[in-house]
This record gives structure tokens, sequence and C-alpha cells, in this order.
């Protein structure tokens, strides 16, 4: 999984609605996952920049490139919100 990962993370570099990153919840991103509730490795979570940080989308799909980056790209589009006019 870790060269598919990777080749995602190249794909979301830069991009305004979020990021693809790892943190090793063994090391000194542990603060991160106890904060987040994860207790198993890998765990894939999504969550776009404008979102509240403790919303999170939970991957469980197939582990390849396609489908987590078409995961991504669904998930990662722009909000729409409607225009309200009085």
């Amino acid at each position: 999984m870790a060269p598919d990962w990777e080749k995602l993370s190249k794909e979301w570099e830069g991009n305004d609605f979020g990021l693809v990153a790892e943190v090793d919840c063994t090391g000194a991103g542990s603060p991160i996952c106890q904060e987040n509730g994860i207790g198993a490795f890998p765990t894939l979570l999504l969550k776009k920049n404008e979102e509240p940080s403790s919303l999170y989308h939970v991957y469980k799909g197939d582990r390849s490139f396609n489908a987590l980056s078409k995961f991504a790209k669904d998930k990662m589009k722009p909000s729409t919100k409607p225009l309200i006019r009085s």
C-alpha cells in the first residue's frame, strides 16, 4: 500500500481542500492518534480543510491507488452552499 499512498500524496500536494499525509502512531505522532481514536494500523482517515477537526471520513475500501484516489476525489470536492437571497 505504501507506494500507492505516496503516489496519492503527490497527486494531492498543494491542494487547497486537504492533504494526504501519514502519521507514525508509535512515535512522535502518538498524541494525534490518541486524540482521533486511532488504535489499529493502518487506519485511513480523510478530512477536508474546511471541516471541523472532529469530522473525518473513514476509508475501508480497496487499498489500490485507483480506489484511494477515487475516494479522495469524491470526498474532497469543494463544498457548495446555497446562496440565500432576501
